[in-house]
């Protein structure tokens, strides 16, 4: 097969199995294999780049850590449920934009975590380009157009935006190829379709991008349903067709059940959880409204950050021609109306979407349909004249030579440095038609994307791979002086909020045990607590106990999540070491280099036991009693009401818990952590009581004691507790959440039900 024929030439002459040549797509990959790393280096790594900014918070405060302590245990053989380093724990692998289950994050189980970045960076572009080839050629567009196609999608505003963001990467990835497998659905109608649709599917929401899963699921719907409109209802045909779209669906939310499952479950009980449930925002501008977005779909000027709905100059030439590809019509329209769609909903919403549904989603099949377009529309002009049967080219080559010139003397010279260069190749390939001529003009065309696209890609933001783990390790010797100085509690940080050096997710980097955290989620009794303990209002959607200072209201807090150390970095602002109202007593220590430590020595240790109790309804109020002036912590706790196992706490009342503290030994316990996932906690008591460990409450929990089930009491607010009988005693902790259980019998459901459908297959054949 010739693979420069144009697409009307052989399309309909062969059947569909042929329309993929293994030379022409071997091709393709080794064109975007290459262009891969020239696209990301110079966007994403460009000298004198700025360091501490906004737009760098989630990738240096968020994602590096995050990626580096997850994929760390991951690389030890460990399945990372639990993060002990924040938040005095956190659920891990619920937080889907951490990406565990993800196929394309292998790179980070065995780089380090920045060069990991930049190959999987590189991985996703190639993949981007060559899996929209493969839809572009699908659609029955030659391998030239499909290139080109995608280029343009590749190498827009929004993919140089997602790249920073590993999330919504993998997410831009599976997009391409989840259409194309569903439009394979559409020719065949078989199980085996049906299948590859839905494992891609599931590709896709392993992604963690769920807003992006979303639209493209819309999308892909609509596609696959109009081919029940042509059938007759309640027939064998239409029957067969609705169960292969219902078998899509099945396999794509089986497989990845293993993953969201835990999600729901997390972001049920969660404070803000459309602030992170929806994935990261891509790291670039979002439109603002209808004016802005023809500005930036005309305008690629580069600025500070990409402009998300940016696909270059080239598209907006060729798209009105893909109108006459009489072959594609019904693809073109598909799709044109699918993008306006997505526009007039952003407009409805005035570009605010309900329940912080993020933009950038909806700008996603924008740039699917673009790119699309463009294909379809160079495919059409650039037809080279074969035989007398060849298509008469002038009216799209006449219609692409309206739009250039109409582009070149409306706007300005950012604009028209692409459109002139693109006038010469039209004529020349119009006049000649010559099948030598058509690389050579697909070679300029895809010159001019690539310069447009790189030059409006840019972003003038410092990436890890620049200078990470450098930047972490700019308080080095302070941070080992931590670990010593903390005698095995909790570190607090008082830190700029821009300080990459010290920040507060700075507990996963340096292998540290942090009372705080950012942009990690949180249930509402954690939120409720960082807000009292900060002072912040609305601290929901970033919480982050770095946000210490001195006016910090309930700072008393501190004492019961183990925070024994603070940390105070150059210019934060609990530099000076004090409180400005009733708080922990700060005894400073000795400090490494300009950061400043103080000891809180009141500070509770992880576990330790308490003979009596105080039941109390509700956090608010819990909190109030732990602030009282009168509650001494080493005496007593508050339990919530609603605990399970409250009943147990009967005895605690007898005469027994009556006896003074001068008159009782004290008890001893030791911490022991086999795993984030697994505490072991010795407590030798000499009374009835409680022991408190000040670790995260989760319903994912569970506790024996002397290997005895037993119920966990949520203690102190959003801590754990066990009722504990008088003498020495093991309890254990392990974190085995309902919701992975319920999610891993789902995917191996369906993966068993796949498994059995291809031996059916191989059986069927023999």
């Amino acid at each position: 097969m010739n693979w420069l024929r144009p697409a009307d030439e052989i399309e309909i002459a062969l059947p569909p199995t042929y329309r993929y040549g293994a030379l022409p797509l071997f091709a393709i990959a080794v064109v975007f294999i290459v262009l891969a790393p020239v696209f990301w280096n110079e966007t994403q790594v460009r000298s004198a780049s700025v360091g501490e900014a906004r737009e760098n918070a989630d990738l240096f405060q968020f994602f590096y850590p995050s990626y580096h302590y997850a994929f760390g245990r991951m690389h030890e053989g460990a399945l990372p449920l639990w993060n002990s380093r924040q938040l005095c724990g956190t659920p891990l692998l619920a937080d889907a934009r951490v990406g565990v289950l993800q196929p394309l994050n292998l790179p980070f189980l065995f780089m380090s975590t920045e060069h990991a970045m930049a190959l999987h960076a590189f991985m996703c572009l190639f993949m981007m380009g060559l899996f929209f080839a493969l839809l572009v050629r699908a659609v029955g567009v030659g391998y030239l157009a499909a290139l080109l196609g995608g280029m343009v999608y590749a190498f827009s505003g929004l993919s140089a935006a997602a790249m920073s963001r590993p999330t919504l990467a993998a997410a831009m990835v599976w997009t391409p190829l989840l259409l194309w497998a569903v439009r394979e659905y559409a020719h065949r109608f078989d199980t085996a379709s049906a299948i590859i649709a839905g494992i891609t599917g599931a590709l896709l929401m392993l992604s963690g991008a769920y807003a992006f899963a979303l639209v493209v699921a819309v999308v892909a719907f609509v596609y696959a349903v109009q081919s029940l409109v042509v059938v007759e209802r309640g027939s064998a045909e239409f029957t067969k067709r609705a169960r292969g779209l219902i078998v899509i669906g099945l396999v794509a939310f089986g497989v990845s059940a293993v993953q969201w499952m835990p999600t729901l479950a997390l972001a049920l009980r969660a404070a803000n959880p459309f602030s992170w449930v929806w994935g990261p925002q891509p790291g670039g501008i979002a439109p603002a409204s209808l004016g802005e977005f023809f500005v930036q779909a005309i305008s690629g000027r580069a600025e500070v950050q990409p402009r998300i709905a940016y696909v270059g100059v080239v598209p907006l030439v060729f798209i009105p021609a893909a109108m006459f590809h009489r072959h594609r019509r019904r693809d073109a329209v598909l799709y044109a109306l699918l993008a306006a769609c997505a526009v007039a909903l952003a407009v409805f919403f005035r570009w605010r979407l309900p329940l912080q549904f993020p933009l950038s989603a909806l700008m996603l099949p924008v740039i699917v349909s673009v790119a699309l377009l463009t294909a379809i529309g160079a495919d059409r002009v650039f037809t080279t004249r074969a035989s007398f049967r060849s298509q008469s080219i002038w009216l799209p080559v006449m219609v692409t030579l309206a739009a250039s010139v109409a582009l070149f003397l409306l706007f300005g010279s950012e604009v028209r440095r692409y459109v002139l260069p693109i006038v010469p190749v039209l004529l020349l390939f119009a006049v000649f038609r010559a099948r030598v001529l058509l690389p050579l003009c697909y070679v300029a065309i895809g010159a001019i994307v690539l310069i447009d696209l790189v030059n409006a890609g840019r972003t003038i933001y410092t990436h890890p791979r620049q200078d990470a783990p450098a930047c972490f390790e700019t308080y080095k010797q302070a941070l080992a002086s931590a670990r010593d100085q903390s005698l095995g509690g909790r570190i607090a940080t008082s830190a700029r909020e821009l300080d990459r050096g010290l920040t507060a997710n700075i507990g996963m980097v340096a292998g540290l045990n942090s009372a705080g955290g950012a942009g990690l989620p949180m249930s509402r009794d954690q939120a409720l607590w960082h807000e009292r303990l900060t002072g912040e209002a609305g601290s929901t959607a970033r919480p982050s106990v770095s946000s210490l200072s001195p006016a910090s209201a309930n700072s008393q807090l501190l004492r019961y999540m183990a925070a024994r150390l603070l940390i105070a970095a150059p210019q934060s602002p609990m530099y000076e070491g004090r409180w400005e109202g009733k708080g922990p007593a700060l005894r400073e220590v000795s400090s490494a280099g300009e950061v400043r430590m103080f000891v809180l020595d009141d500070a509770l240790p992880r576990a330790y036991w308490v003979p009596r109790v105080q039941v109390e309804v509700g956090l608010p109020a819990t909190i109030d009693a732990l602030t009282g002036e009168n509650f001494d912590a080493t005496q007593m706790c508050v339990v919530d009401a609603e605990s399970k196992g409250i009943s147990d706490l009967a005895t605690l009342t007898g005469a027994s818990a009556q006896q003074t503290a001068a008159a009782r030994p004290n008890a001893t316990c030791s911490v022991e952590d086999v795993s984030p996932e697994r505490v072991v906690v010795r407590v030798d008591a000499p009374d009835n009581g409680v022991t408190v460990l000040c670790d995260t409450f989760d319903s994912g929990w569970s506790a024996s004691i002397d290997g005895k089930r037993a119920p966990i009491l949520k203690v102190n607010g959003i801590f754990r507790g066990i009722a504990t009988p008088q003498g020495a005693h093991e309890i254990i902790f392990i974190y085995r959440p309902w919701s992975l259980y319920v999610g891993l019998t789902l995917a191996c459901v369906a993966l068993v039900w796949i498994l059995l459908q291809g031996v059916r297959r191989i059986v069927n054949r023999t």
